[in-house]
């Protein structure tokens, strides 16, 4: 999937975060409509929102459905944004009423196919290309990011990824076990 990633254009790239921006909204929606969200699983409700969004699209005549490539992409960012150190399955719905998905409703995110002719998909994709065209450029530097103008952005880019974290942690504490889900962090002061 790497090699894939580095062999798309940027614009390419931000159509698929925009998507997953989409989707969360569209998630956030569902959350916000159902009893005890934090009791249902996310990736099912993700799945079927992009579904829906590229279904409106397509009917539309604004896009046709994605390909194995794209949709490889898309649930890497998924893992990337709601997995993290979890599987996607154990995420609840409920994640998709934190920050920032909240706004991308009140800005109409979830809204196809109108959204995707409006002036503000476009001024958002244009911000998003860019920044990907410049952490491409950075390349395996890390940095801190000193502006946020898109939803969702990490604030710390990491070369190397997360794994990076794990190896440091891993050498620094006794009874750090990798290849486990945490369930529950508990603190006993020294």
């Amino acid at each position: 999937l790497k090699s894939s990633a580095q062999k798309v254009s940027a614009y390419d790239l931000a159509e698929l975060v925009l998507l997953f921006e989409q989707a969360m909204a569209s998630c956030c929606v569902e959350a916000q409509t159902v009893d005890r969200p934090e009791d249902q699983p996310l990736g099912p409700v993700f799945h079927a929102a992009v579904e829906r969004l590229i279904s409106a699209r397509r009917e539309a005549g604004l896009g046709t459905s994605l390909s194995s490539w794209q949709h490889l992409i898309l649930e890497a960012i998924h893992l990337r944004r709601n997995g993290y150190v979890r599987i996607t399955e154990d995420v609840p719905l409920s994640e998709a009423l934190r920050a920032p998905w909240p706004e991308a409703v009140r800005r109409g995110f979830q809204d196809e196919p109108s959204f995707s002719s409006s002036d503000l998909r476009s001024e958002h994709l244009q911000v998003l290309t860019q920044k990907i065209d410049a952490r491409r450029k950075r390349g395996s530097a890390c940095s801190i990011g000193l502006e946020v103008t898109c939803f969702g952005e990490d604030r710390f880019l990491l070369a190397g990824g997360f794994g990076r974290i794990t190896t440091w942690l891993r050498q620094r504490l006794p009874d750090f076990r990798t290849g486990l889900t945490v369930r529950r962090v508990m603190y006993r002061p020294a």
